[in-house]
């Protein structure tokens, strides 16, 4: 039989009431989406952030302890004799070997080696080969790399720097130097240290990427718990 007008204003009421009940819940499942969204990316980049500040941090430290250990093989009143005799160079050799042992000591460590910093570039003084690269000769000059033009002033005053990080066609790589001064106190080169940065960058994507998975676990659970 047709329904009474009290019995379609019954159910026209209850239809409204059921789809604005829909529609709230879409709604709070949307802004649920939207807010766990922008929850995940700010925690994921702030826990990159910190990761790769620390990462860093780590390797400087590396780096500064190792190229303290490289300068304090180096006597300073022999740099130039270093220079201009090389390997007949008294205890040149040894020392040499010391450094080697240094650099093997971790595989973070891409280079070590012992600059003279003169106007016209970088005498070198000791430079380890590695597997790749075959170290420059003693007295040979090496031109500065365009990313140490700012330190330029520095190092030639025989001062102390901060870590460098560079990427030139060495690769990327975070340099540490050390003055090694003569008995009289005064700079006569520096012991360098490069710490690859490569690895670095792996680590981070791995990090990036256990995170990512972790607040897409996250995520779904809580999208899982809104729609039901």
């Amino acid at each position: 039989r047709p329904l009474t007008i009290e019995e379609k204003q019954q159910a026209d009421s209850n239809y409204n009431h059921i789809h604005g009940q829909a529609s709230l819940r879409n709604k709070l499942l949307i802004a649920i989406i939207i807010v766990t969204t922008a929850i995940a990316f700010v925690m994921a980049g702030i826990s990159y952030m910190q990761y790769r500040d620390e990462t860093v941090s780590n390797n400087m430290r590396i780096g500064t302890g190792t190229v303290k250990m490289a300068a304090a093989c180096i006597d300073g009143d022999m740099v130039d004799e270093y220079i201009e005799k090389g390997e007949k160079a008294y205890r040149y050799l040894e020392i040499e070997n010391q450094l080697t042992a240094i650099k093997a000591s971790s595989s973070d460590i891409e280079y070590v080696y012992a600059y003279k910093i003169m106007p016209d570039g970088c005498h070198v003084v000791f430079d380890i080969d590695t597997q790749e690269v075959e170290g420059s000769d003693p007295g040979e000059i090496i031109e500065f790399d365009p990313s140490f033009e700012p330190y330029l002033d520095d190092l030639l005053a025989g001062k102390e720097i901060d870590p460098i990080v560079s990427d030139d066609k060495f690769g990327w790589l975070l340099t540490v130097y050390e003055p090694v001064k003569d008995t009289k106190g005064v700079t006569q080169c520096y012991a360098c240290v490069d710490i690859s940065m490569v690895r670095v960058q792996t680590n981070q994507i791995a990090f990036l990427t256990k995170v990512i998975s972790l607040f897409l676990g996250f995520f779904i659970t809580i999208i899982v718990f809104a729609l039901w």
